[in-house]
């Protein structure tokens, strides 16, 4: 087959677009695949990874936004820029075969096109350094702004009740402002390098082609060739150069994601293995301290929650209470000193395993907007029948009943966005059902009654009396008639036990700090 003949150029051309067409296709369908699998993968990870993290060091290295801004827009963009490289890998090889079809035809006049190419090329790589840096900054912007809106709507209603819920408005504006102006410029960039290359490349191509004709009487079915195919290599020479600068636009997500998978392993929960079917005996902190950097909270306590008790810590707020309790769940560790499940150190058991044995209330109660049976249920998957019966049995030890079954829906009543469609005392007492839902050992109840009335406050308190004795009970409270029935009391002061005893016994010593504070509760 002789090239410049008319029936070898017509081959030619046909045998390009062909392979174009299959290789663009099959293109096309492996990088959809490897996209959805990269996402599935990095994300599995990450919301895994933040699932197994240690509590303090997640909250104390990481912020709101950060992980909700990863997965809600920075993987996004690193999946574009991943496809975005793709593109640049794909440019390469079609300009590869168009060249190299253009070399057999001519390569000196092939050398001279791709000359010209490069020039044009670095002429822009200045405007691909500022992409990159923009990139980066719209990636910390970006981090602000899912934060900042988190606290906004979680924090909505003191904002609103405090006037400052414009000046918190006016913040996010201001970061909006910053995050679109950078995105303005990246886009400015982009449409530059989209359209400039492309007439510069065309008035390089058309002056060497004419030099061609004029000057060294090259054949004009030769330069038609020629043209196609330079016309073609230069289309995907701009393709790579937009495909490059997209890359570019997207790095700074190329440059988080790695850091935010390299930053959840290091904050991986560490633990034993240790699984035990059931407090035997009881929890006992041996010399316990705990401390957030150099402020100490808790100093050489030791006291044990036995199986089956209630057990009551009682203080001012700050004392350390609750820090306590997260001690007892796992969820922090001992700075010193031993926590002991029976005869188990807490470091050998297996954390996750404990906790599916605690249940925890607290004043800040947690309501899912969903209905209030998923709600107790944490929608389990198991045969509905079965799951409403357990759900409603729950509901008469917690003394939800007698409300829900005056609700248009009853269980199928939507609670709203944390609840709001329940009172504060609904909300605590579906809290309560949910935690008996899921037959714990031990229940924490951490100033569970502080902001209810008298009336919901009985309540709470005649579901305490109904799984007393079956239950470990924990409780922390202010309010010292609801801890009257415990077994047995610790009074917590500046991260020591200052006293302890039944409610009894530290009642009628006239000396004691409980006494003083029953005094003036006026119990």
């Amino acid at each position: 087959l002789h090239m410049n003949t008319l029936t070898g150029i017509l081959f030619l051309i046909s045998l390009v677009f062909i392979f174009k067409f299959f290789f663009t296709f099959i293109q096309d369908i492996i990088a959809q695949r490897i996209t959805r699998d990269l996402y599935r993968t990095v994300s599995s990870r990450i919301i895994r990874g933040w699932a197994n993290a240690d509590y303090r060091l997640l909250y104390l290295q990481t912020s709101t936004g950060y992980f909700m801004n990863i997965l809600a827009s920075v993987l996004w963009t690193f999946l574009g820029a991943f496809q975005n490289y793709g593109g640049v890998l794909v440019s390469l090889i079609f300009i590869t075969v168009y060249l190299g079809f253009s070399v057999l035809l001519d390569w000196r006049i092939t050398l001279s096109a791709v000359g010209a190419g490069m020039v044009v090329f670095i002429l822009f790589r200045r405007f691909m350094t500022l992409t990159k840096q923009y990139s980066l900054r719209v990636v910390k912007e970006d981090e602000r702004l899912q934060g900042g809106l988190v606290e906004f709507m979680q924090f909505y209603k003191y904002l609103k009740s405090t006037s400052r819920i414009s000046t918190t408005g006016q913040y996010l504006e201001d970061i909006i402002h910053r995050a679109t102006h950078l995105r303005f410029k990246i886009a400015i960039i982009g449409g530059f390098l989209a359209n400039l290359p492309e007439s510069l490349a065309v008035i390089l191509v058309s002056l060497l082609l004419y030099v061609e004709i004029a000057f060294f009487g090259k054949e004009f079915s030769l330069i038609a060739v020629l043209i196609l195919l330079f016309y073609r290599t230069f289309m995907r020479v701009v393709t790579l150069q937009s495909s490059w600068q997209k890359f570019l636009s997207g790095s700074g997500a190329l440059k988080v994601i790695p850091e935010a998978l390299e930053k959840i392993a290091k904050l991986k929960e560490q633990g034993g293995i240790i699984k035990k079917d059931k407090l035997d005996n009881a929890i006992r902190f041996h010399n316990v301290s705990f401390s957030y950097d150099t402020k100490l909270i808790l100093s050489s306590i030791s006291m044990e929650f036995k199986k089956n008790t209630v057990v009551a810590l009682v203080g001012a707020s700050g004392v350390g209470k609750s820090t306590i309790v997260d001690l007892v769940s796992g969820i922090l560790k001992p700075t010193t000193g031993e926590i002991m499940f029976d005869r188990i150190p807490y470091q050998n058991l297996d954390v996750s395993w404990l906790r599916q044995h605690i249940g925890y209330v607290t004043q800040e109660i947690t309501m899912f907007n969903g209905t209030i049976a998923d709600n107790i249920s944490f929608w389990d998957d198991r045969p509905k029948e079965d799951v409403m019966r357990r759900v409603e049995e729950q509901c008469r030890k917690a003394y939800c009943t007698d409300f829900i079954e005056r609700l248009p829906f009853r269980y199928d009543t939507m609670v709203g966005d944390r609840g709001i469609n329940l009172s504060v005392g609904q909300r605590q007492r579906v809290a309560i059902a949910r935690e008996l839902y899921r037959g714990p050992d031990i229940i924490v109840f951490d100033e569970a009654t502080s902001a209810l009335d008298t009336e919901s406050e009985q309540y709470i308190q005649k579901s305490l009396d109904a799984i007393k004795g079956t239950k470990t009970i924990i409780l922390i409270a202010h309010r010292l008639s609801t801890i009257k029935n415990a077994d047995y009391l610790y009074v917590i002061d500046q991260g020591h036990v200052l006293e302890e005893g039944t409610f009894k016994n530290l009642y009628e010593n006239r000396n004691s700090k409980f006494h003083q504070m029953s005094v003036s509760q006026q119990i």
